[in-house]
């Protein structure tokens, strides 16, 4: 139950919301307060508390059957009983979604739902071909590396191993090319970042060779920044998180292509029109439809992730990289929880698409102007409104 956006552990961002809930909620008797006698102010307050812990039972039961559903998929005995459990684990979770709205309980589930397949395949795989002749780790990326995958994200990946011989590569590539498999059979296929392709799997002396060919990309969405959202998921650790810090060592170790990587996501444009109304497609197929990928996500992750890189940041996930943006004082209480809102806000609408089947990763998030409610629409244009202070300050910082 996700009362507090972007709530891993406590700090001053989410005791702030915290302060201002339980404000709401004592505002509200205050008001009730005037027209109801003693025995009726009384039941008032017990209602509001059978209330919660009737929801907080719920979450747990609904927790419970999610979990279980999961661990059945470690165990399923061939693919056909891995998809069925799978198509399963998305139908309690968008029910779970239509009751709570809870965006990171939703990037955990679908996060974990991957992570054991992914586990599974890599099992599976090896049992039939073998051991690996080298250390190596499947580390996601992207939405998926930053765990804020949604119900329609792909496995974005990439591979690394140890030294090894041609014989080791001819491993490898089959590995990587059962796995890919695996993935294309759950629809979870990626059509960039896959380990099949030759270009996202090497040992870690060619992904060197690979981050210093970008030395100098003044870009926010180059393949070196992209490899700071990495995340381990299968495999060997210490393998994944070396090729992380080398990426990011890459960046810092260049500091004016940094700075122009984060003055151009600085400038990335947000979903206003020159009259402060949503901007909407002029043409095209989705005329009149606002595209919350490129307006609204898109332009929020790259520019904290910019912000987060220039910072030291290990944080990978948006929310996190929000909040200890805060602590270390880059940003303000105020702003960090507007974005931390407006991160909210952006991922609902998403899942509520997907819910709905009215969007998903490989055909875009595009909202008819006149179907988006009058609430959603508030909440957007709010979102925005901070996300567009974001980058007025990160540029001028950058200008400076």
């Amino acid at each position: 139950m996700a009362l507090i956006l972007g709530s891993r552990d406590g700090d001053i961002v989410n005791s702030k919301i915290m302060q201002e809930l339980v404000a709401e909620l004592d505002r509200i008797v205050a008001e009730q307060a005037a027209y109801l006698m003693p025995d009726q102010h009384r039941s008032l307050i017990n209602g509001i508390s059978q209330n919660l812990l009737d929801e907080r039972d719920w979450e747990e039961q609904a927790a419970l059957k999610l979990n279980e559903t999961l661990s059945g998929l470690e165990s399923s005995v061939g693919i056909s009983a891995l998809k069925q459990g799978y198509i399963f684990f998305l139908d309690q979770a968008r029910s779970y979604f239509n009751r709570r709205s809870s965006v990171l309980s939703m990037h955990e589930f679908c996060c974990r739902s991957r992570d054991t397949i992914i586990r599974w395949a890599a099992g599976s795989i090896t049992a039939a071909i073998g051991a690996s002749p080298a250390p190596y780790a499947i580390c996601g990326l992207g939405n998926y590396g930053r765990e804020e995958a949604t119900f329609t994200s792909p496995c974005d990946l990439l591979m690394i191993y140890g030294n090894t011989d041609p014989a080791g590569e001819t491993w490898f590539t089959r590995f990587a090319a059962e796995l890919s498999a695996v993935l294309n059979q759950l629809d979870l296929y990626a059509g960039f970042m896959r380990v099949d392709d030759p270009e996202w799997r090497g040992d870690l002396d060619l992904w060197k060779s690979r981050i210093a060919s970008q030395a100098g990309t003044p870009d926010p969405a180059s393949e070196t920044v992209a490899l700071c959202d990495l995340r381990p998921v299968f495999g060997n650790n210490e393998l994944a998180v070396a090729l992380r810090s080398l990426a990011r060592q890459s960046l810092n170790n260049d500091p004016l292509t940094l700075l122009s990587a984060l003055r151009s996501a600085a400038i990335l444009p947000v979903g206003f029109n020159f009259f402060g109304k949503l901007k909407v497609e002029k043409s095209g197929s989705h005329r009149g439809e606002f595209n919350l990928m490129q307006f609204a996500l898109m332009p929020m992750v790259v520019t904290v992730r910019m912000l987060a890189i220039q910072n030291n940041l290990m944080e990978t996930a948006t929310p996190d990289r929000i909040r200890k943006l805060q602590q270390a004082g880059v940003l303000g209480v105020d702003l960090a929880a507007k974005l931390l809102q407006a991160y909210h806000d952006f991922f609902r609408i998403k899942l509520a698409a997907e819910a709905a089947g009215k969007g998903s990763e490989r055909d875009g998030f595009f909202l008819e102007r006149e179907e988006i409610p009058h609430e959603d629409e508030i909440c957007l244009k709010q979102g925005l409104d901070a996300l567009f202070n974001l980058q007025r300050i990160v540029y001028q910082n950058v200008e400076a």
